[in-house]
Parts: structure tokens; C-alpha cells; sequence
């Protein structure tokens, strides 16, 4: 089984780099993440300085930049006709989401380490918190891999790259602000607590949380979750679509 999962993760790791999608994507994430940190915030005004803009713009830049690294991961196995075979052999479907899945999570992670130059920057000029700093880029990393999950799930949908764009897109975008709290509350309107308890299941407020500080054992059971049960789901869309 493991070695399936990473045949199915360095045929798909390699292909970013074959493509050169990475390479496109890399500058594109770093002038973005600097222009959306340094402009059009209070950085420049705040009492004190820190990397707090950035991490709260992660999950916007990644709703757009995954669904991109997503669209031709099952696309051009239709295309190419290898999922048929893929699909044939004596392998389970997680397995070859799985590798999948891991090699996207993967690329994330080089963009989330290319921008440790602005880390690096600012360390160098001012004083930061780094370990706080390091914490954030962790929960960077782990809230990326939910939102690698669900767009490769919406992917397995559609034949198509432009299809598989649009429908992750659409679904890192509902994941990320989708209130749990205010849908709990069209039902239970008596009931406030139970607003609360299903806003605390957001995916925003989860986030939030970790970047702040709150980095404890309930927050990374919800995103690893989140993670196992969009894997397991992609799996079962392509044993449907085998029938």
C-alpha cells in the first residue's frame, strides 16, 4: 500500500515541476502574499509590527492558487485515458488519492517555504515573535491541506480542467466562508448555545484560532478530519464513476 501511495505521489510531484506550473505559481504566490501583507493593510500604520496580515490572507490566496494545482490532477488522467487503467488495477481508490492529494499538499508546502524570505526579511530589520512565527507557518501548512482535500474531491467531478477549477474554487471558497454558527441558527433560533457550538466547527473560526495561538489537540483533529473524510470521498466518487 505505501508503496503505491508514493508511486502515485512522485509520478504527480514530478509532473508540477515537468509542467512548470510551479514555476509560474511560485513568483505569482510570493508578489501576491508581499502586496497583500506590506499594501492595503495597516501594516505601515500598526503600534507594533508583525506577520499577522500575512497568515490572515493564507486561505484567500490558497482558495486560488490549489484549485489551479488541482484542476489537471484526475482531468488529465481522463484525458490520457490512464485512470482507466489506474482504476482497473488491483489498488484502492484512497490509495491513488492519497498520492495525489500528498503531492499537492506537498507543492504547498514549497510555496509556504518560498515565502519565508519575507519571514526573513522582517526578522532581519525588526524584532519579531519567530517562535509564534513558526507556529502560524505550521497552521499554514495544515489549514492548506483541507482546502488540498476538498478541491481534489470537487475535481474528481469533472472531465475537464477548466470544470475541475471552477468546481474547487467554488468549494475552498464555501469551506472557508460557510458560518456554521448563522446556518445552526436558521434552525435552532432558541438556541444560542447551540449557534456557538456549530460556529466553533467553521472552518474561518478553527483557523483563527491556530493563528492566534490556539494550537491545540481539537483544532488539529478537525483539520486532519476534514482531510481524511474529503480523501476518502474522493476515492468513493471514482469507484462510482468505475460502475
Amino acid at each position: 500500500m505505501i508503496h503505491d501511495i508514493l508511486t502515485c505521489y512522485y509520478k504527480d510531484f514530478k509532473f508540477y515541476f515537468a509542467s512548470r506550473i510551479i514555476y509560474l505559481l511560485l513568483p505569482v504566490y510570493i508578489m501576491m502574499a508581499a502586496a497583500f501583507t506590506f499594501w492595503g493593510t495597516d501594516f505601515y500604520t500598526a503600534s507594533s509590527i508583525s506577520m499577522e496580515q500575512f497568515f490572515k490572507l493564507q486561505p484567500l490566496l490558497f482558495i486560488i492558487i490549489i484549485p489551479a494545482l488541482t484542476m489537471r490532477s484526475i482531468a488529465d488522467e481522463y484525458r490520457s485515458r490512464t485512470l482507466e487503467v489506474i482504476i482497473s488495477q488491483p489498488i484502492a481508490r484512497q490509495t491513488f488519492i492519497l498520492g495525489k492529494f500528498l503531492a499537492v499538499w506537498s507543492v504547498c508546502g514549497i510555496l509556504l517555504l518560498a515565502s519565508c524570505i519575507i519571514w526573513a526579511t522582517l526578522a532581519y530589520l525588526l524584532t519579531l515573535d519567530n517562535f509564534w512565527i513558526f507556529c502560524n507557518y505550521i497552521s499554514s501548512f495544515i489549514m492548506c491541506g483541507t482546502l488540498c482535500a476538498i478541491s481534489l474531491l470537487a475535481a474528481t467531478f469533472f472531465n475537464h480542467a477548466l470544470g475541475a477549477f471552477a468546481a474547487g474554487l467554488g468549494a475552498c471558497f464555501l469551506l472557508n466562508n460557510v458560518n456554521l454558527g448563522w446556518i445552526a441558527g436558521l434552525f435552532t433560533s432558541r438556541s444560542l448555545l447551540a449557534s456557538k457550538i456549530a460556529g466553533s466547527f467553521s472552518f474561518s473560526h478553527q483557523y483563527d484560532n491556530m493563528i492566534s495561538g490556539q494550537i491545540g489537540v481539537s483544532a488539529v483533529l478537525y483539520f486532519f478530519s476534514l482531510m481524511v473524510a474529503f480523501v476518502w470521498l474522493s476515492g468513493a466518487v471514482l469507484d462510482y464513476k468505475r460502475r
